[in-house]
């Protein structure tokens, strides 16, 4: 990579302490001031699980690297990395089958699944669901395409959807060993089959699983692309426009990492090379518009004037924690007959609703929100599993909320994510103190994720897709602890 200006290092390090102050405050708000919506925890205790996490990953990346001080040939690493995947993705498979949910029209989910399941038997869904949700089309056609060639039972979806997650973990893997060298790597990789979503979300088929690999995995081709040469670089950033506008057509929140990409380009390419960038985004242009014309296209879609507009999920955000409220949604669907009207009172009502909180009170909420949304480890797993589970077993006694065990879960999962939390924002400090700005764009993606849903109706549900990136930020904040060691 060529030598990074002054000013772009400048804008690098604003970049990394915006997103120390941000992360540093998630992390401070869900111990002080927990939203977990299904189980109450103690700060105490929560903050002395996330230190003794923190502990745990310093001492384990220790003795690791001590492991291999000596370095680590090519064939050990492929079969270590080789042999976890497969290992894992049994787990997976073995857990997701297991907890399988049924896929009720009481969710997303289930409306959506259920709806391929028709398609790919020649029917046509009923109901206004997707003409009020348009964005739940692209996932329906492939679900559908998918159901047509493996079938409409419950076991290739699951195939499918552990597939998918285990692919995302490879993505991360590489590039965590292409910017920290191969024990990193495997280290990075370890680390993410320790998040818990990543095995609880096995039975639940839907955009935050299958959109996972696109945000991995563009941010492992542009890791390769930047380093590279003028042309890999532009080839790079033409793939990483059209994996975002794939990935960004199942779950829109997949451009957030297009746009850190971008930036991290304009701030490290040289001269004439930035304009590389444009490669990105005429590519996405180009396959986002054919994409959204399929979806529109589609014999799911209706009157795009009777859709639910987008101002109605910012003024969801200002309601509770900023979750999903269904009186919101009455509220919406009563107001107007057409989406201008509804788009009218939404606007009005978020503006009301801004006055009368008045800054103190949108402090406080926004506070709750950062909680709500970083603070659980589980990532709402416990909630959606408990929606007509197919068979019984000892697991749910952990992974389902209100069962004897679901505290530990919640305990394990939520101190794992709050250690990795701290380590990311001291990866930050570090990169600012040493001047290594490789994982910049992971960083500016995760800040970005974490900006945009401050402002939209959010969940803890809705980062799972980019859990596996700040596993990596994590682990960076290790590696940037220590001095380079060979095999490193």
């Amino acid at each position: 990579m060529c030598e990074v200006l002054p000013a772009a290092r400048r804008l690098y390090a604003l970049a990394a302490g915006c997103f120390g102050v941000f992360f540093t405050a998630a992390a401070a708000v869900s111990i002080g001031c927990s939203r977990i919506p299904f189980y109450t925890v103690q700060p105490a205790v929560l903050a002395a699980f996330g230190l003794s996490a923190a502990a745990v990953l310093v001492l384990a990346w220790q003795g690791w690297r001590r492991l291999w001080r000596q370095g680590i040939s090519a064939r050990t690493e492929g079969l270590l990395a080789g042999g976890a995947l497969v290992l894992w993705w049994v787990l997976q498979l073995t857990m997701a089958w297991w907890l399988e949910v049924t896929p009720t029209e009481t969710w997303d989910f289930g409306v959506v699944f259920s709806a391929a399941r028709q398609l790919a038997q020649g029917q046509l869904p009923a109901g206004d669901y997707f003409t009020l949700f348009p964005n739940n089309i692209p996932l329906c056609l492939v679900l559908a395409g998918f159901m047509r060639i493996f079938g409409t039972g419950m076991l290739p979806a699951l195939v499918l959807n552990t597939l998918a997650v285990n692919l995302s973990v490879l993505f991360c893997w590489r590039l965590l060993r292409r910017q920290a060298g191969p024990v990193a790597g495997l280290f990075g990789l370890g680390v993410c089959l320790c998040l818990a979503p990543l095995l609880l979300y096995g039975p639940i088929v839907y955009t935050d699983t299958l959109s996972m690999p696109f945000v991995c995995g563009g941010a492992c081709l542009w890791s390769w692309a930047r380093e590279g040469s003028a042309r890999r670089r532009l080839a790079g950033l033409a793939a990483v426009g059209a994996v975002c506008a794939l990935g960004g057509w199942l779950k829109v929140t997949v451009a957030i990492l297009l746009i850190a990409i971008l930036l991290d380009a304009l701030l490290s390419l040289p001269g004439r090379q930035k304009a590389a960038a444009a490669a990105a985004v005429a590519v996405f242009a180009l396959a986002y518009s054919g994409l959204s014309a399929l979806s529109a296209s589609s014999p799911l879609a209706g009157d795009p004037d009777a859709a639910i507009p987008h101002s109605h999920w910012v003024m969801m955000g200002l309601s509770g924690d900023g979750g999903y409220n269904d009186d919101d949604y009455q509220l919406t669907l009563a107001a107007a007959p057409d989406k201008a009207g509804r788009d009218a009172f939404d606007k009005a009502e978020i503006l009301a609703r801004l006055q009368a909180m008045g800054p103190a009170g949108l402090l406080e909420h926004l506070a709750h929100k950062l909680s709500y949304v970083w603070g659980d480890g589980s990532c709402y797993a416990p909630m959606k599993l408990d929606i007509r589970p197919v068979r019984s077993s000892w697991l749910q006694s952990y992974c389902i909320q209100g069962m004897a065990h679901t505290g530990r879960i919640v305990y394990l999962a939520t101190g794992l994510q709050l250690a990795l939390l701290g380590l990311a924002v001291w990866g930050a400090i570090q990169s600012v103190r040493r001047q290594n700005w490789s994982i910049s764009f992971v960083q500016i993606a995760l800040l970005g994720l974490g900006l945009f849903l401050l402002l939209w109706e959010a969940r803890s549900r809705y980062i799972v897709s980019f859990l596996p990136l700040l596993a990596v930020c994590g682990v960076w904040g290790l590696c940037m602890e220590q001095k380079k060691a060979p095999g490193l």
